[in-house]
């Protein structure tokens, strides 16, 4: 009886995990594929449609570095700028550096210590930048204070004094004041490097602000390959052990924030095609947005860097894995209820303010971010500073790029959903995802599968009952046996 118990079971797991299978396929919801791509500090319009002529696709999240820069004319949101991303269908997302890099690129830099941050030194610089994102209205990804577990910024860990608890409550202190000034359609994206004693960098976990305060968590990791001492390293190997553990920390919706891989030291055509058509997909499967970063910097990290990268990005590109939609950032991150104004003196009178347009100097970053010392795209005032202006995309020869018209608007109802209101005054069916049904149909079969379970472990307990009872009788009969 036990031995038929147990087929049952197994049959019973086995039935569930093989439905399961093509409806995981099936529902799972498609990647978001974005870009930091070459001439986005100069004109960001061009540089999209650069990319996707070389691609194949429209990037759906255009990604760009800003400092705290206060002698612009905007803050935060410059309309030269993210008006060609929205333009496009696509959905800014800002990596906001809170430090000035016309400092020489120096990471020595404490008036922008983390601490003095959280105690409302920068208050007045914060609320012009909130209010400046509550009146762009539509949705739009800030990515504050990234890579913070590494030491070659000036918010990292270690540098000017800055610890985890000291991140933890800066983070906390900017997001509480945007959702106090009603900024409530900004989606926060706490991305760490990929951090281990393996590559030298801490671990993440005592940076997390807490679930409240993210809307997104995600990774920058890349493959350095001949670059430096880790070698060359699969897209799994840079990732799958931080993602585990990034998994485990929240139930937030993951993103890659930035990855690349050089040509030099492996196979770039292979890892793209394995790490993003496979690895993702298969031992990553919570990421729902990946963002390339397309520059030539301490190597050609350029997706168009060989023909043969180039021929298997466009692969990527093509996928339906990879088609997902600027509007489906949107479907399950729904803004939380506006905290309480925090504490802080009120903000006086200041100069205009936008981003600086001043590249971090050469080398003066550790090779652990590439993206770190990108420019900042930015609308001068009438009489800016000059900056130095991008490297220009390098050519490349027709045969190995296929002439590919690039779609340069959304979908009618992706358009429409992404330039309406904040995704909190939308009904709960346009939220809706794709996602969160496999999600939904994944617990309902978590849930049959639990029935299944606790039946035969009842169907159990009462073959033993029966079996006790059994014996009890024939010990009983036995008894009566002898006393006659």
């Amino acid at each position: 009886m036990r031995i038929v118990i147990v087929l049952v079971l197994m049959l019973s797991w086995l039935s569930l995990s093989v439905a399961a299978a093509p409806a995981r396929a099936q529902d799972a919801a498609p990647i978001v594929l974005g870009a930091n791509t070459t001439g986005m500090a100069d004109d960001m319009g061009p540089a999209m449609d650069g990319f996707a002529a070389r691609t194949g696709a429209m990037p759906q999240i255009a990604m760009f570095y800003r400092d705290w820069e206060t002698g612009w004319s905007t803050a935060l949101l410059d309309p030269r700028f993210v008006k060609p991303v929205t333009d496009r269908g696509a959905v800014p997302m800002i990596t906001w550096e809170p430090w000035l890099d016309t400092r020489g690129g120096s990471v020595a830099q404490p008036d922008y210590a983390l601490a003095r941050i959280a105690a409302g030194d920068h208050d007045a610089y914060l609320r012009r930048s909130a209010r400046e994102a509550k009146a762009f209205a539509k949705p739009f990804l800030l990515r504050f204070a990234h890579e913070m577990n590494g030491g070659w910024t000036s918010w990292g860990a270690g540098v000017n004094s800055n610890t985890p608890q000291d991140y933890v409550a800066a983070w906390r202190h900017v997001v509480d004041l945007f959702r106090a000034e009603g900024a409530t359609n900004v989606r926060w994206v706490w991305s760490p490097n990929v951090g281990g004693e393996n590559i030298g960098v801490p671990r993440f976990e005592p940076f997390f602000p807490g679930e409240d305060y993210v809307d997104w968590v995600a990774l920058d990791g890349y493959n350095w390959g001949a670059h430096k001492g880790s070698g060359w390293r699969s897209l799994s190997e840079v990732f799958a052990g931080n993602y585990d553990e990034l998994t485990r920390l929240s139930a937030k919706p993951v993103m890659i924030a930035e990855t690349a891989a050089p040509e030099q030291g492996g196979d770039k055509a292979a890892w793209i095609r394995e790490g993003l058509l496979n690895a993702i997909p298969t031992r990553m499967p919570r990421v729902r947005a990946l963002v390339w970063f397309d520059r030539d910097k301490e190597t050609d990290w350029r997706v168009n860097s060989s023909p043969a990268s180039l021929d298997a990005f466009r692969a990527v590109a093509s996928s339906a894995r990879y088609g997902g939609r600027a509007a489906a950032l949107w479907d399950d991150a729904v803004p939380p209820t506006p905290a309480p104004a925090p504490d802080s003196p009120a903000p006086g009178s200041q100069p205009p303010a936008p981003p600086s347009d001043v590249p971090v100097s050469g080398g003066s970053l550790p090779a652990s971010s590439p993206g770190g010392s990108a420019p900042a795209p930015s609308a001068p005032a009438p009489s800016p500073p000059a900056g130095p202006p991008s490297a220009p995309s390098q050519p490349v020869a027709p045969a190995a790029v296929p002439t590919v018209a690039p779609t340069f608007a959304a979908p009618a109802a992706v358009a429409s959903a992404f330039v309406g209101a904040a995704p909190s005054s939308r009904p709960a069916s346009v939220r809706g995802s794709a996602s969160s049904r496999a999600t939904r149909a994944h617990a309902a079969r978590v849930r049959a599968l639990k029935r299944l379970r606790a039946e035969a472990l009842r169907r159990r307990a009462a073959l033993r009952r029966a079996a006790k009872a059994r014996r009890a009788a024939a010990t009983r009969r036995r008894a009566a046996w002898r006393r006659r």
